[in-house]
């Protein structure tokens, strides 16, 4: 794998720290964080410069968009692509994103979920070894659409690309190879959603007693944080390897009625990141 996007010493503004990250081919990351990515897709564009480091890239960027200004036909849109000479491939890009039906037809006769979808065309007809940019296009795509656009794009990092998609939704960054949260135009974390929700260490459990009071006597010495619910649960967050903790409750009394455990969600380990 090499790289087809190096940040050396980047700095975004004049506060912000310097940031060394490199998005090598056939790879793809999530971008996410209640900073703003855009400035992060910007320097990455080459739209703008930053305060300090360098930008290299070692392939063409193709950004999603781009449809607005076209007057004539989705199907004379997609022929226009560096991949529109390709009829196989245009006829699946369109039947991926449920555009088939309306690939005669101009952007202004879409309705607003088809312009949503034809926004994604540039990236399902990028050259091999492009750096696809994906600004939130995929948050729109409907639970029918989206897993075969995922598929899709996973195939074409097999051309060696390298796909960035900008997204605010748990479900699609795990999805991807990689995570990338943005917070105050800095990296708060870069690695994989399996090593941010290991690094909480928690897992949530939910156990349904007759008695609280034994039932919370018997997780103090596990360290496990006991909040009580109206519909006479108890919520557990157990830190990691505190199973045990569990074990005795539905082995050792007998009025435990339920024991459930589940591993944090991305949802929860975003929220509980700490930020810069």
């Amino acid at each position: 794998m090499f790289p087809l996007v190096v940040l050396a010493d980047v700095r975004l503004s004049a506060k912000s720290r310097r940031m060394n990250i490199e998005f090598g081919a056939g790879t793809s990351w999530a971008v996410m964080g209640p900073g703003e990515p855009s400035a992060l897709f910007d320097v990455i564009a080459k739209v703008k410069r930053p305060q300090a480091g360098s930008v290299n890239l070692g392939g063409p960027i193709v950004e999603s968009g781009g449809v607005s200004k076209w007057r004539k036909s989705l199907m004379d849109f997609a022929k226009q692509l560096p991949l529109g000479g390709d009829l196989e491939a245009v006829a699946e890009a369109l039947a991926v994103l449920h555009l088939w039906d309306s690939r005669r037809l101009t952007l202004d006769q879409l309705d607003r979920r088809s312009t949503a979808h034809a926004a994604l065309l540039p990236l399902f007809l990028a050259a091999p070894g492009s750096i696809l940019l994906c600004k939130q296009h995929l948050d729109a795509l409907d639970p029918w659409v989206l897993p075969g656009v995922l598929d899709f794009l996973t195939r074409r990092l097999k051309s060696e690309s390298v796909l960035l998609a900008w997204t605010s939704r748990p479900d699609i960054a795990e999805s991807m190879d990689n995570l990338l949260v943005f917070h105050r135009q800095e990296i708060a974390f870069a690695g994989s959603v399996e090593e941010l929700i290991a690094r909480g260490g928690q897992e949530a459990m939910t156990i349904r007693v007759g008695n609280e009071p034994i039932a919370r006597a018997l997780v103090k010495p596990f360290q496990v944080e006991a909040t009580s619910s109206p519909g006479g649960e108890l919520q557990l967050l157990s830190p990691a390897n505190q199973d045990m903790a569990a074990h005795l409750l539905s082995h050792g009394y007998g009025n435990v009625e339920l024991v459930q455990s589940r591993p944090k969600t991305l949802e929860e380990a975003l929220r509980d990141l700490p930020l810069i």
